[in-house]
């Protein structure tokens, strides 16, 4: 959980750019909420859908973009 941070609220597709494009490694995940990861951007190329924080991505410096919702907010 080091590095850069990014919060991200309730959003259906965030492009990640500059240095943040293929740089993250850990995310945390808020309580009822699912963060959907993307290889590249306009949520195109599924990685991985988490619902809990998560130390390591398996797929590490992959992800180009990201969607998030939250369930009874």
């Amino acid at each position: 959980y080091n590095g850069w941070e990014k919060v991200v609220g309730e959003t259906s597709q965030l492009d990640l750019t500059g240095n943040e494009n293929d740089q993250a490694s850990s995310v945390k995940v808020r309580p009822s909420c699912t963060l959907t990861l993307f290889q590249d951007y306009n949520n195109v190329g599924l990685l991985d859908s988490l619902t809990t924080d998560v130390s390591l991505l398996s797929h590490n410096d992959q992800v180009s973009s990201l969607s998030c919702t939250c369930q009874g907010r």
